[in-house]
């Protein structure tokens, strides 16, 4: 059994970004902590209208390798496929969606928000505005929606749907370590942009837990931002 250790709450949701030269050539990085309550904002959103049979939706706006990963999650689910399966499936979708830029109307426009799970989707999405998306508006009116990266193809190398996420907290009484393990679906991911000259990221590490029979994203980090909480 694979188990983690991290002393931050198991609702953060750590969000790296590897901006290329258009940005600011540098890794950033924001630390969340678990998300307001109160129902979820989707003005935003342009999405497709909504098979009241299935959770997941697809963007009006997707590109054709979207469509195409979309309809194998679809197709999965509606065939019972398995939570190894599903949760690949899942950050494939969620990975070609949110860093998508071709496909935006702006900075607002953030992508891959039905696949965070829904207590933490709100602070997820203005971190991205904040973050990631902050300069697409700029970008869009410079070079186009043709000049922006775009996800191609997304690859998935590790799930582990036994993993162990160890949640560490002190005891103000005795002040000893109490650890409560909460079981999550832990995957990893590769992808690529067209083109080939985004220096973006590339790769990160997904915990996934499941929400009304369906599966959510529930933190997303860099291979080595992970290492570190080791």
């Amino acid at each position: 059994m694979d188990v983690k250790k991290r002393q931050d709450p198991f609702l953060v949701i750590s969000l790296l970004f590897l901006a290329g030269t258009l940005v600011i050539g540098f890794m950033l990085y924001q630390n969340l902590s678990q998300a307001f309550q109160n129902e979820e904002r989707q003005s935003n959103l342009h999405l497709a209208e909504e098979d009241e049979k299935f959770h997941y939706i697809i963007p009006q706006q997707a590109t054709e390798f979207q469509e195409g990963i979309f309809g194998q999650l679809l197709q999965a689910k509606e065939n019972g496929a398995d939570t190894r399966e599903l949760a690949g499936l899942v950050v494939q979708n969620f990975v070609a969606d949110f860093f998508t830029w071709s496909n935006k109307e702006g900075r607002h426009d953030v992508g891959g928000l039905q696949f965070i799970a829904s207590d933490i989707r709100q602070n997820f999405r203005q971190a991205a505005i904040d973050g990631f998306y902050l300069y697409l508006n700029q970008y869009l009116e410079t070079l186009g929606p043709e000049g922006l990266m775009e996800v191609n193809s997304v690859s998935i190398t590790n799930v582990d749907v036994d993993y162990q996420w160890a949640e560490v907290e002190m005891d103000p009484e005795t002040l000893e370590e109490l650890t409560t393990y909460l079981p999550v679906i832990r995957v990893e991911a590769q992808w690529a942009y067209r083109g080939g000259f985004w220096d973006f990221q590339r790769e990160a590490v997904f915990y996934l837990t499941h929400e009304d029979g369906y599966l959510s994203i529930r933190s997303m980090m860099a291979p080595d931002e992970e290492e570190a909480y080791g």
